[in-house]
């Protein structure tokens, strides 16, 4: 029943985005119109992924990326993206209405499609796209800059370099599920700020919240990608945290473990070590963390055959 709820307001709002979309043929700027797409793409995202139809959630999340980027300015909305964006639209159709939409047809057609939404935002816009009907939505400005990390003495396990990145590198990266866990306001909120735009992104402000929120996602089946641990919290430090996360995946014998980022505000050279050599996690970050660092290593970490084009 649920299911078919969801089926049939996917279905209107797929026909408003395709009418909205056809409406901006006449009107490039029209920010009112890329914000009504944008929010209905979202709630098919969203919906999806509630309703287990995990192909929709993860093809609508590459779309709304790539309004996302309309909308702030880093690409150009021209011809070429609005039709690019119909057949976006019309491929969510398809897959709602494929007997598989796991079918090998079904993804080639929907890899390809995400190869030419890369394609149609590389152009970056001046500036975010102004029409006299403006839209009463206020725009959210883009994450806050964060000046890049100092650079990991050569003893210690390597970081990634920095690069720009661009609404086309969000495009490639994957969608995730990621737990957050830290004490510290600032920072989690700039942790959340960055991966936001990849998926589904908990917080969890001390030791024992990030316990529970890690054992839910294993024992119902929807276990974490990616978990930022800050090392020196109250209570449970992070290491004590990791040590348990990893206990509990052996426990439920998990195959695929959750990659753990340690964040620390200091380079503490011992407890690194202690916890590569435990394998308790599979990468760390130095305070201020950098969103191209952690692209990069979530690209390192889950990066799909489309990176490479």
């Amino acid at each position: 029943m649920e299911t078919e709820i969801f089926k049939e307001e996917a279905f209107e709002l797929l026909d408003d985005i395709e009418g909205t979309l056809l409406l901006l043929r006449d009107d490039l700027a029209n920010t009112e119109h890329i914000n009504r797409i944008f929010r209905a793409v979202h709630t098919v995202k969203g919906s999806g992924a509630m309703f287990g139809f995990n192909e929709v959630a993860d093809f609508a999340h590459k779309f709304e990326n790539a309004i996302d980027a309309i909308r702030k300015g880093e690409a150009k909305l021209t011809e070429e993206c609005l039709d690019v964006f119909l057949a976006a639209r019309d491929q969510i159709k398809v897959i709602l209405e494929a007997e598989n939409p796991a079918a090998p047809e079904v993804t080639q057609e929907s890899q390809e499609l995400i190869r030419q939404l890369i394609t149609v935002v590389k152009e970056p816009g001046a500036s975010p796209p102004q029409s006299q009907s403006q839209a009463t939505d206020v725009i959210p400005p883009p994450p806050p800059q964060v000046p890049p990390a100092p650079t990991a003495p050569a003893s210690e396990p390597p970081c990634p370099e920095a690069g720009v990145i661009t609404a086309a590198d969000l495009l490639r990266l994957p969608r995730l599920t990621a737990l957050i866990v830290e004490d510290e306001f600032i920072s989690r909120y700039i942790t959340q700020e960055f991966l936001h735009p990849l998926g589904t992104c908990h917080i969890a402000v001390n030791g024992f919240e990030a316990i529970l929120a890690f054992k839910n996602g294993l024992v119902e089946k929807r276990p974490y990608d990616l978990v930022c641990l800050d090392i020196m919290m109250p209570g449970m430090t992070g290491t004590e945290v990791a040590k348990e996360m990893r206990r509990l995946e052996a426990e439920l014998g998990v195959k695929k473990p959750s990659k753990i980022v340690m964040t620390t505000a200091v380079s503490d050279k011992e407890i690194i070590v202690e916890l590569f050599q435990k394998k308790l996690c599979d990468a760390y970050l130095i305070k201020p963390i950098s969103r191209e660092k952690l692209y990069e290593l979530i690209q390192k970490f889950f990066g799909s055959p489309l990176a490479q084009n």
